[in-house]
């Protein structure tokens, strides 16, 4: 969501990083749950899961990374939509 005027909106704010950290979870969680059924040979060889695996590794790790107290995202925004968008489970 872009918004120019986000840094004065608390509770903005407040609401789109709570969705991110569910979003970011679900995610999480779906990818544990296909290495568990698939096995990690197969789960791997799979294109989707590996886009699915890279995905959830960026957006973790740039959870991770800080400059100057700002997190740096690694992960553009459309590419997470398009993610969650662009297939089914």
């Amino acid at each position: 969501m872009e918004d120019k005027n986000i840094e004065h909106n608390d509770s903005l704010k407040g609401v789109l990083k709570s969705l991110d950290k569910v979003f970011s979870m679900v995610f999480v969680l779906e990818m544990v749950l296909k290495v568990t059924a698939y096995g990690p040979k197969k789960y791997l060889s799979d294109a989707w899961c590996w886009l699915d695996f890279m995905i959830v590794t960026v957006r973790e790790c740039s959870c991770h990374f800080f400059l100057a107290d700002h997190a740096i995202n690694l992960l553009p925004a459309a590419l997470r939509a398009a993610h969650s968008a662009g297939r089914p489970i």
